[in-house]
């Protein structure tokens, strides 16, 4: 697989998708975060307007052991996807665990509620992101 995407992304250099699965492989199963980072801007700059490259953009820089943890531009690629698709959930979701570990507990609780009214769900599937909206709940009364 990771020849494959890797010759993908060599013979189709304007590709939004060979370099958003290149870089997400170099990102997620390579331990390569420079380099992943580096194809997923440039496909960004081939898509600017592909919401799922704004979120995983974002993602990249929300994991705080890596090499490329950036909470600011973390933020900024989330919420552009959510900006570009407004029925995108999972932007949602990752802010609100975002601003949850930054302590910024309104955001958060704002990010969970528009999570849950976009799914609108009540089945097992968001059991645990209910259980993370009650924690928010519980540290902003304290």
């Amino acid at each position: 697989m990771q020849h494959q995407l890797a010759q993908a992304a060599k013979l189709l250099p304007n590709s939004a998708t060979a370099n958003t699965q290149y870089g997400h492989l170099l990102w997620q199963d390579l331990n390569d975060e420079a380099r992943g980072i580096i194809l997923v801007r440039r496909a960004l700059e081939l898509a600017p307007r592909d919401a799922r490259i704004h979120a995983m953009l974002g993602d990249m820089y929300c994991n705080p052991t890596g090499n490329v943890f950036d909470q600011t531009r973390a933020i900024n690629g989330l919420k552009k996807a959510s900006e570009i698709d407004r029925l995108y959930t999972y932007p949602h979701w990752r802010l609100m665990g975002l601003y949850g570990d930054m302590k910024r507990t309104k955001e958060a609780r704002q990010e969970a509620l528009t999570y849950l009214n976009l799914t609108r769900r009540t089945d097992k599937s968001v059991a645990r992101l209910k259980a993370d909206y009650a924690f928010i709940e519980k540290q902003a009364l304290q």
